[in-house]
């Protein structure tokens, strides 16, 4: 937020839980805002998600919630890959990027086509 008042910088929020969603929408953040999930493959991709074992506390939610077997609380959601959403976004040089997914962070870089984007620095949970 800090850089977006001090400097002018946009963003780019993806939220799977669609609560979590809407209180980001709220904020009026200057950012691009997506409700998916990254994807974990270099196309669009449809996976299950659960988000009752993505809690981490009560109403917090994260893209730990990746299954590969759908349950009661579970349904399927398309995921997009952060490449195609860097590319939407219409800027291929990243200033910094922050990835909190609760497990799924290596999975989404490995889908990075390196040479192709500019990430100057990167902070991964």
């Amino acid at each position: 937020l800090e850089f977006e008042l001090k400097y002018g910088w946009t963003g780019l929020l993806v939220e799977a839980h669609p609560g979590d969603f809407h209180r980001g929408l709220a904020t009026n953040r200057k950012t691009f805002h997506l409700n998916s999930c990254l994807g974990v493959e270099e196309h669009p991709h449809f996976s299950m998600f659960d988000f009752l074992s993505a809690v981490r506390k009560k109403d917090v939610y994260s893209m730990g919630g990746l299954t590969h077997q759908g349950n009661s609380q579970s349904f399927q959601m398309q995921c997009l890959p952060l490449y195609s959403l860097i590319l939407a976004a219409g800027n291929r040089t990243i200033n910094v990027l922050f990835l909190d997914v609760e497990g799924a962070e290596f999975r989404i870089l490995k889908t990075l086509p390196w040479d192709k984007v500019d990430i100057e620095i990167m902070s991964v949970e």
